[in-house]
């Protein structure tokens, strides 16, 4: 995570929106969460954002389908 961090370092901190892009399973969501304060996950596999709101219950995202 320190490469994810050196990165926000260089942008500012206090993001208003985040879009994590492939967000795959959300493995990166916690290493990212302190930059922002809101955020998009959003991925081609249905499968994969089921286990982002599996994996994230606690952060309770508003949910989206685009079909």
């Amino acid at each position: 995570y320190k490469v994810i961090a050196k990165a926000f370092s260089l942008t500012g901190e206090g993001h208003d929106l985040i879009l994590d892009l492939p967000s795959g399973a959300g493995r990166l969501f916690k290493a990212i969460q302190p930059f922002g304060k809101r955020f998009i996950e959003m991925d081609i596999s249905h499968e994969m954002l089921k286990f982002v709101r599996e994996n994230h219950k606690d952060a309770k995202p508003p949910r989206a389908d685009v079909n």
